[in-house]
């Protein structure tokens, strides 16, 4: 099976850095839409709250631990009659 060292996410990802370390790699990305969708309500909201880290660990790669970690962004619901303030990205 043919391997490679560049992973290229589809959709709106967008790969900010990749770090092999004596442990395992790390592979560090960030979200790049220019807004979110409230799950609750479905509202579309341009309103940034801030950022929140996710770290996942993935399958292995070669015998070395593959951790991700994202950065997503929080929004604000502006639909006064919902009740969900605010809402990470999905």
């Amino acid at each position: 099976m043919a391997s490679s060292k560049h992973w290229v996410p589809t959709g709106s990802v967008l790969v900010g850095e990749v770090c092999q370390t004596e442990t395992g790699t790390w592979v560090v990305s960030g979200r790049l839409a220019p807004n979110g969708i409230c799950p609750e309500c479905g509202t579309t909201s341009r309103q940034r709250h801030g950022w929140r880290r996710r770290r996942i660990e993935d399958f292995p790669a070669q015998g070395q631990a593959v951790w991700i970690e994202l950065k997503v962004c929080r929004w604000r619901c502006l639909n006064t009659d919902c009740r969900r303030r605010t809402f990470s990205d999905r």
